[in-house]
């Protein structure tokens, strides 16, 4: 069995990237030993030294750094994306690098790594595995011939998954309480945010959109920041076509559909069954983080971790 934890980041980001490694040797991978792979654009050689120095000295050999490259796809409309980024839909709406990754670990990083493992671990630069773990994730999911194994559920954005549902329901006509199952209706009413998507719709579709009321689907559905995936799930024939629709879609780019919207939703759909959840303690960085806005406290915080 061929595996690899794969973690993409930045140099402005490498503070977190290297409490992420710490937690994810001493509580996981200093017994498995998976080759850990970096996909970064702008990791210096300094960078480079200065990460490695801050892991135990027994796994510094299972680190490696790929340089890769993202960019905008060239069926992109620049134009029209550059005018949808000025809009104020959510929040970090602008950010072209998130769009850019998603396209790439969708599509082209299957073509640079699908041949040379049977699983791919995809980790968050940010995210901390906070308990031991002495079982292997790649057995768990490999052992009951799963595609998916996921630890956290989350809800997404429905101004970023705007149309997934559409899709989906226009492809799975006869299992659509199964789409209804994990999607839920929500009524949007707050003016700014209803003014702000009218114009986005504008834009992308050249055409206003057609009701006054706006009614969006938000799915409930695992989240990628850890997600073990199968190889000839994301490359085989099963997802191909949803996937070529989604790239002639563009909306990675014009709606930020996520990572975990395609590949998630897909798996709900063709093959729920193959799709395990694995519990244990892990957070990402909003979920340790918390900070006064306007006199109000924000935190994200889970209860269980206040107690």
């Amino acid at each position: 069995m061929k595996t690899g934890i794969f973690i993409f980041t930045k140099s402005s980001r490498k503070i977190y990237l290297k409490t992420t490694l710490y937690f994810l040797f001493k509580n996981y991978n200093h017994i498995h030993k998976h080759n850990v792979y970096i996909l970064n654009q702008d990791l210096t050689k300094e960078d480079k030294e200065e990460i490695l120095l801050g892991i135990r000295s027994d796994c510094s050999n299972n680190v490696f750094f790929k340089d890769i490259k993202i960019q905008i796809p060239e069926n992109i409309d620049k134009e029209k994306l550059n005018s949808i980024l000025n809009y104020n839909i959510t929040t970090e709406w602008n950010n072209i690098e998130y769009r850019n990754l998603t396209f790439y670990m969708l599509y082209d990083f299957w073509k640079d790594f699908g041949d040379d493992f049977d699983y791919i671990m995809k980790l968050n630069d940010d995210v901390l595995i906070e308990e031991p773990i002495k079982e292997d994730f790649f057995n768990i999911i490999d052992n009951r011939a799963n595609n998916i194994l996921f630890c956290s559920m989350s809800n997404q954005c429905v101004f970023s998954s705007f149309g997934m549902y559409d899709l989906l329901k226009a492809n799975f006509q006869d299992n659509v309480d199964k789409l209804n199952s994990f999607n839920s209706l929500i009524k949007i009413t707050e003016d700014n945010a209803i003014s702000d998507f009218k114009k986005l719709h504008l834009s992308i579709f050249d055409k206003e959109y057609p009701l006054n009321e706006i009614e969006l689907r938000q799915p409930y559905i695992p989240n990628d920041s850890f997600m073990i995936i199968r190889t000839s799930f994301m490359t085989g024939k099963k997802i191909a076509p949803y996937l070529n629709k989604i790239k002639e879609l563009k909306y990675i780019h014009y709606f930020k559909w996520s990572f975990s919207l395609v590949v998630s939703s897909l798996a709900m759909m063709v093959c729920s069954d193959k799709v395990t959840r694995c519990i244990f303690k892990i957070s990402e960085e909003k979920h340790r983080n918390a900070y006064i806005e306007n006199g109000k406290i924000i935190s994200k915080i889970p209860d269980s971790y206040k107690k």
